[in-house]
């Protein structure tokens, strides 16, 4: 007697049902003879397309070293045939790769008797379950380090301002401000073997970013003109650099443009992947807001306004790297509206 023998033509119904499962399936009789094994199963166990039904299942798998915790777990189940048994299992492949497998098995009867046929067991690949959980706790873990290491940066500018005779708005202030708070979080984030493309660093997408960064910078660069038109010059707050010298401006720029790529780095491509991920944010709306606003306090020994600001164009750095899954449109942007804004003293 097969395993599904019904009436009305069930015996045929039931292989392809097994067949198109997405989880493997694996039907052993008491003896450990493999009765049934779909595709899903031969996939996940990378057997190929090897047919190895009415083979014992030990012995057809005897050569493979990886998969003895799967063999073990088969095994068991015929030995306590009434019980119903789950284990999560990682099988590990030669070439250094992993899966994470779940397998479900139980006991096959004979219709209207108590007698044990055998077993059948459910295997279910979770590695991409497994995967995002880890990325979660990975990334959880880097979020609140960033945040840690942004409040003591803040907690040092502070006791530095009121204490020492050190110009906190200077570009080497700024620098050794940056510096803090990079350091432990790049450092982890190597420690922890995150993809570069997962923090930004990729070339994906590369033109539209381009493109769409120089129609952002434009419309950035035209937006602060006309506000300071329209509010007069304020005083500058930053220092005493010559923004009027071509000069002194490309020595800026030169300057700030790196400044401005770690500051993306670290609050678009760490912080904002980070509270997407931690949040299972798919939108990623949530993680913009809320990484512009920690964003905003990057600036919080320039005062109020500036926290404004940055806040607010730190929206339109996120939305850009949304857009983009790279870091080139929104350091594009930062770095020319950045410019703009120590020009026209609005920081």
């Amino acid at each position: 007697m097969t395993i599904a023998e019904s009436r009305d033509g069930g015996d045929v119904i039931f292989p392809v049902i097994v067949q198109n499962m997405r989880d493997g399936v694996v039907a052993l009789d008491g003896t450990g003879t493999i009765i049934t094994m779909n595709g899903p199963a031969r996939a996940i166990l990378s057997l190929g397309e090897a047919d190895i039904v009415g083979e014992n299942f030990a012995e057809a798998l005897l050569h493979r070293s990886d998969l003895a915790d799967v063999i073990d777990s088969m095994l068991d189940a015929i030995y306590a045939p009434n019980n119903v048994l789950t284990r999560d299992l990682v099988i590990r492949h030669q070439s250094g790769s992993e899966r994470h497998l779940t397998i479900r098995t139980s006991m096959m009867q004979e219709t209207g008797s108590e007698k044990a046929l055998g077993v059948v067991a459910i295997i279910s690949d979770v590695s991409e379950k497994v995967q995002a959980l880890r990325e979660r706790a990975e990334f959880g873990h880097l979020a609140v380090l960033f945040l840690s290491m942004l409040g003591l940066a803040n907690i040092l500018t502070l006791i530095v301002d009121q204490y020492l005779d050190v110009d906190v708005y200077s570009p080497a202030f700024a620098w050794a401000y940056l510096v803090i708070v990079a350091g432990p979080v790049f450092v982890t984030a190597y420690w922890l073997r995150l993809p570069a493309a997962s923090i930004g660093l990729t070339f994906h997408n590369w033109r539209q970013a381009t493109r769409e960064g120089v129609i952002a910078s434009l419309l950035a660069l035209g937006a602060l003109v006309g506000l300071s038109y329209m509010v007069g010059t304020p005083q500058p707050v930053t220092g005493t650099v010559d923004y009027s010298s071509p000069v002194g401006l490309l020595l800026v720029i030169i300057l700030y443009a790196p400044h401005s790529f770690l500051q993306e780095l670290l609050a678009r491509g760490v912080l904002q992947s980070s509270l997407a991920r931690l949040t299972n944010d798919r939108s990623g709306i949530r993680s913009v807001l809320v990484a512009s606003l920690i964003f905003g306090l990057f600036h919080a020994h320039f005062g109020l306004p500036a926290v404004a600001v940055t806040a607010i164009s730190g929206m339109l750095f996120g939305w850009l790297f949304l857009r983009h899954g790279n870091l080139i449109g929104a350091t594009m942007v930062h770095v020319v509206g950045g410019t703009a804004a120590f020009a026209l003293h609005f920081v």
